[in-house]
């Protein structure tokens, strides 16, 4: 009897046990965040990008060319360099100190050296850790957007925010572009941060309203940690993660003061009577800035004494002289950047130079727009000046709008809108990466407010035969249609975002689709032609390339630089006459160039390099064999680790050994083909 007893006990237990495995792997499989991240990966797993791209745009200086990832300085060095590998101490550095990205670049390289013996840089696993990195982003949204949206109740919100921001095609840049994996390391470091500070209050309101617990949750040494400790931490990671990660604890404090406080004239009213909970918020505010300072100022000081070197032609509108020009020019800029985030059809890996035409006077019909977007702005702002009495479904639509608008579109896209400093972009979409997660609030809680029977009717006090009145005009055929139409809607944008995504990700898979794509949109943009028309020459499609870099071939239009690809397609082409006259020209300006000592663009060695490749293009087109041979000889001289000068001398040494080993006669008629063509 004693043993069927304790067998039935142990029995009893190992039910128990399997009982609340199985709810405990319900309840993970229930949560949306686990399904969002799945969406994410498969809405990137593309297998010609993935598994067949190559680097793209900026890939080849941050991964290929940087000497800290291929190894050729050691490790410890990605403490003294900045993001491209450049010394922080040197003139020419970009300034951009970002270990923690660099260090995972490293990672990848040693992976595929060591683990999986392929080439170190074969770009599957560099793109398959960025897919991985966007889909543990959309799961950490998916949980910030819970936490958000807490207080309404709100599952429909939560999931359309999660959902768009999981597949918006402004996304694809970062994805697919392995150089902007910055972002999403960022965007992991702020949202741990957050969820951190926010669970932490959390608790900490439920362990002081519990008239039973003799001790609050604050005295308790892990929260903290998650108050104070854990997002300090993830704003330094999020910071030498990417420069935008400094204003982590400002959304911090925003989403803080939204959810305790009505408005600004009602925290002012608490603080007056000094209660509780408005000294507890002031004093963890003074805490977070006191920390915030710490980390900026010591990344300030890391810049050394020389800044980061960016001119007008990458940014016009940050440089603009004029006051009038660059307030409303920034401002249009942020137009774009709110188009692309609601409609992404115009999107583009470059918009330098004449991309985008700056507002110089009052005539320009653009103002408008841009005046639209100020009072859009002072509205949001105005939330907070509201008297301190609102009603509670007032305060709550409040709440949710400030925090999505400032703390999560504003306040991390801050130090890309060039108010506090002048940045090296006008424009680009990797840098609405996060600050995007605010839009996707907003639409999200706007859909939310249709779908959702707890509206602003139903959620003031009523009688009870208001409420059942209210309850029966949920269902009104109007608003069925309404909620019909909507649901339409959001299915149609969730489709469309998909194909989107996904042509986008095609476009970066390779250079020369990135650079037809961007050619496409954006042809004002003398970088687009550049890179788009040596793409074209790189396969071959002389017409074309010649067609696209026309414009740019002059050297007095876009330098020396551009000249030489377009007199090499000019070679390709046989009209080697106007390649020589542009050869000429390109000569002078590179004359011009080097006694402009003080311009740190105009350095020796690239001043050396440039001409080294035009005596190249230009030995192309040497009537003589051997004044080809001597032209080339002087290339390499020039610039003795140009690699493209030193192949095209062996290529010619080896070919003079060739025809010397023919008949005179052959020698001769190989020599005359070769002058005609020339000419």
């Amino acid at each position: 009897t004693e043993y069927t007893s304790h067998l039935y006990m142990a029995n009893n237990s190992n039910k128990s046990r399997s009982s609340s495995r199985r709810m405990t792997l319900s309840a993970i499989l229930l949560r949306p965040s686990i399904w969002i991240a799945l969406i994410a990966l498969i809405a990137y797993w593309d297998h010609d990008s993935l598994y067949h791209g190559n680097w793209v745009y900026d890939d080849s200086g941050s991964v290929a060319k940087n000497v800290v990832v291929i190894g050729q300085v050691p490790f410890v060095e990605v403490f003294y360099r900045d993001f491209w590998g450049t010394s922080m101490k040197e003139v020419t550095s970009h300034k951009s100190f970002r270990p923690l990205t660099t260090m995972t670049f490293r990672f990848n390289y040693m992976y595929n050296e060591v683990v999986a013996k392929v080439d170190p840089l074969d770009t599957f696993s560099y793109k398959l850790v960025n897919v991985l990195l966007h889909s543990a982003v959309s799961f950490l949204v998916t949980e910030a957007a819970g936490v958000v949206f807490s207080s309404s109740k709100s599952r429909i919100a939560e999931l359309v925010t999660s959902i768009l921001f999981a597949i918006h095609p402004v996304h694809a840049e970062v994805v697919s572009n392995v150089t902007s994996r910055g972002e999403m390391l960022m965007s992991i470091f702020s949202l741990l941060a957050f969820l951190s500070y926010a669970h932490a209050l959390v608790a900490l309101e439920e362990g002081t309203s519990n008239k039973k617990s003799k001790k609050t949750v604050i005295s308790s040494l892990p929260s903290l940690c998650q108050i104070y400790v854990f997002p300090w931490l993830g704003m330094a990671c999020s910071l030498f993660s990417k420069e935008q990660g400094a204003t982590t604890l400002i959304t911090l404090v925003i989403w803080d003061f939204g959810r305790q406080f009505a408005s600004v004239p009602f925290y002012w009213n608490e603080l007056l009577i000094v209660s509780r909970r408005t000294v507890a918020f002031l004093r963890r505010t003074c805490i977070l800035a006191i920390q915030t300072l710490l980390l900026v100022g010591f990344r300030y000081w890391l810049n050394g004494e020389t800044s980061p070197d960016f001119i007008e032609d990458q940014n016009p509108a940050g440089f603009a002289a004029d006051d009038f020009t660059r307030m409303f020019s920034r401002s249009w800029v942020y137009c774009l950047y709110i188009r692309d985030a609601i409609w992404p059809n115009a999107l583009c890996c470059d918009w330098s130079g004449k991309s985008i035409a700056l507002i110089r006077d009052a005539t320009d019909e653009r103002i408008w727009i841009v005046v639209a977007l100020w009072v859009f702005t002072l509205w949001c702002m105005s939330l907070w000046l509201l008297p301190s009495t609102i009603p509670k479904h007032q305060e709550e639509r409040n709440r949710i709008l400030v925090t999505s608008f400032f703390g999560f579109t504003v306040t991390p896209f801050f130090l890309s809108s060039n108010l506090i400093v002048v940045v090296g972009l006008m424009k680009a979409d990797r840098v609405m990466y996060f600050p995007i997660l605010g839009l996707c609030m907003m639409q999200g809680y706007f859909v939310s407010r249709v779908f959702d029977d707890n509206n602003d009717s139903s959620s003031t006090s009523q009688s009870n035969n208001n409420e059942k009145d209210t309850k029966i005009a949920i269902n009104t055929p109007s608003l069925q249609l309404l909620r019909s139409t909507v649901y339409g809607m959001v299915m149609i944008q969730i489709l469309w975002y998909t194909s989107k995504t996904h042509e986008r990700s095609v476009a970066w898979s390779h250079s020369l689709n990135l650079w037809l794509s961007a050619y496409a949109v954006n042809p004002l943009s003398h970088h687009t032609r550049y890179n788009c028309g040596y793409e074209l020459s790189l396969k071959k499609r002389y017409e074309e390339a010649e067609y696209v870099m026309r414009p740019i071939g002059n050297p007095r239009v876009d330098g020396p630089t551009n000249t030489f690809v377009y007199a090499m397609v000019l070679y390709n082409l046989q009209r080697c006459d106007v390649a020589n006259m542009l050869i000429e020209e390109a000569f002078e300006v590179l004359n011009e160039q080097r006694q402009d000592l003080d311009n740190p663009r105009n350095q020796k060695h690239m001043m050396d390099r440039a001409e080294s490749n035009l005596l190249v293009a230009q030995a192309h087109c040497a009537p003589d064999i051997r004044e080809r041979g001597k032209i080339l000889y002087d290339a390499v001289q020039m610039d003795p680790s140009n690699t493209y000068a030193v192949q095209q001398a062996q290529a010619l040494m080896n070919q003079m050994e060739r025809l010397q080993q023919l008949p005179p006669e052959q020698q001769r008629l190989l020599l005359e083909q070769h002058q005609q063509m020339i000419k």
